[in-house]
């Protein structure tokens, strides 16, 4: 665990948004430089993992044989990188279990970059569905109409 990992781990939530306000004063840091759409992120983490290697086994679906039903074989990795994301949730409730901040936040960045390299391989509008399930959930009863 770097220092800074250390250090931020005894500040509370607003004594971090403090230091990134003076740091951001001093032009030691632009938070703006950093800011991604939720595109953004699912082409740029798909970009990487595809460049890595991660996306071959995709790839090699078309030149199966035609008997093979490759929506089926597709689903089948989904399905693998479905639980690769859960994998990464996975690891951040251990980190927090252990009391590892710096780790259960590495973890949660983990998670959205699958994430979003999921959506990118799938060519899904992340952005576009996450504000229709928002809407949708507006209009939804309080918790939706169960118990918890």
């Amino acid at each position: 665990m770097s220092e800074i990992s250390k250090l931020l781990d005894n500040i509370t939530p607003q004594q971090f948004q403090q230091l990134i306000y003076e740091a951001e004063k001093r032009g030691l840091v632009s938070s703006k430089r950093d800011v991604l759409t939720i595109s953004e992120l699912s082409r740029k983490a798909h970009a990487n993992a595809k460049a890595h290697g991660f996306w071959e086994d995709w790839e090699q679906i078309d030149s199966l044989p035609a008997e093979f039903d490759k929506d089926r074989w597709r689903d089948a990795l989904i399905s693998t990188r479905l639980l690769l994301i859960i994998s990464e949730v996975t690891e951040a409730l251990e980190a927090l279990r252990r009391g590892d901040r710096a780790g259960f936040r590495e973890e949660i960045a983990d998670t959205f970059i699958r994430l979003g390299d999921l959506c990118g391989g799938l060519n899904i509008d992340a952005e576009l569905m996450i504000l229709s399930k928002m809407r949708l959930n507006e209009s939804r009863p309080y918790k939706h109409g169960k118990r918890f």
